[in-house]
């Protein structure tokens, strides 16, 4: 019945925001101060507190309608505004879901920047990679440039010598036998037949472990890559720039000759006119119109 003086242990500041009743009359309601409240609509505040905080305000309404009585005073039903039902109503908030909302739009940008970073990341690591194993072709082309030039040169040398040799051996051979060794040479080349080489409209790849491949669309410039383990068959009318990985593979060329390329650096490849030869990543580059992939 008196549970209503369960109202002293709140705190009032609080139950003022959530009812709107003012402190000063929640403290006359406490106090008991029926001379004071009857200038109020006291039912009215009693009735959102009731509904708020569940509280029985039975005894306290009784008391006060026997001072009304004893007093003579008229029960004020609209001395003062009370104030609107709805301003008594729990708000309804909605700062939840929007938090919830920014935190979703945050964690989904979040994931797309760092995509794009890991890709940012892996193109430029793969660019890195190619640039240093380039390195070691262009020094590997140098090296086989000097001995090409040493190995023409002792060609040159060698030539010159067998040229002084046959010079001195046509001073000893007759007219007759130069001329006899003429036409049976000339006999011999015309009997022989010439082997004709045949040729093949596509290539196969065969890698010795997993090959990344990378294609690039001379006409279209458009680049596609995959991954192979297995023999990859690829056309040689179709003409195309093509970077691999690392490891060991062999291919035939258009005269169906099998070229191998060792593991441990990547190599570059070039299909033009239905023909396939390797280039280094100078040419590559031209090719691509400056990219290197």
């Amino acid at each position: 019945m008196d549970n209503w003086k369960k109202l002293e242990d709140l705190n009032l500041f609080e139950v003022q925001k959530r009812t709107q009743i003012e402190i000063a009359c929640l403290e006359l309601i406490i106090k008991k101060d029926f001379k004071s409240l009857s200038r109020f609509n006291i039912n009215g505040f009693i009735k959102i507190l009731q509904r708020e905080y569940e509280l029985d305000f039975t005894s306290f309404l009784e008391e006060y309608d026997a001072y009304l009585a004893e007093n003579g005073v008229e029960k004020k039903n609209s001395a003062h505004v009370c104030p609107r039902m709805s301003s008594y109503t729990k708000e309804k908030s909605y700062f939840w879901f929007f938090i919830a909302i920014i935190v979703v739009a945050l964690i989904i940008l979040s994931a797309l920047a760092i995509s794009k970073l890991l890709q940012d990341v892996a193109d430029e690591n793969t660019t890195n990679v190619l640039n240093q194993e380039q390195i070691i072709i262009e020094g590997n082309d140098t090296n086989a440039t000097i001995l090409f030039n040493e190995k023409g040169f002792i060609e040159e040398n060698s030539t010159d010598d067998n040229e002084s040799i046959k010079e001195i051996l046509d001073v000893n051979v007759s007219v007759q036998d130069e001329n006899a060794s003429v036409n049976e040479n000339l006999i011999i080349e015309e009997n022989v037949p010439k082997k004709a080489k045949m040729v093949v409209n596509e290539s196969t790849i065969k890698p010795n472990a997993e090959l990344w491949l990378g294609m690039v669309d001379l006409k279209t410039f458009q680049k596609s890559s995959k991954t192979i383990k297995n023999e990859y068959v690829i056309s040689l009318e179709k003409d195309m720039l093509i970077t691999t990985g690392h490891a060991a593979f062999s291919l035939n060329d258009e005269y169906n000759n099998i070229l191998e390329f060792k593991s441990g650096v990547s190599k570059f490849l070039m299909i033009k006119d239905g023909k396939i030869k390797q280039i280094n990543k100078t040419e590559f580059i031209k090719e691509n119109r400056g990219k290197l992939w």
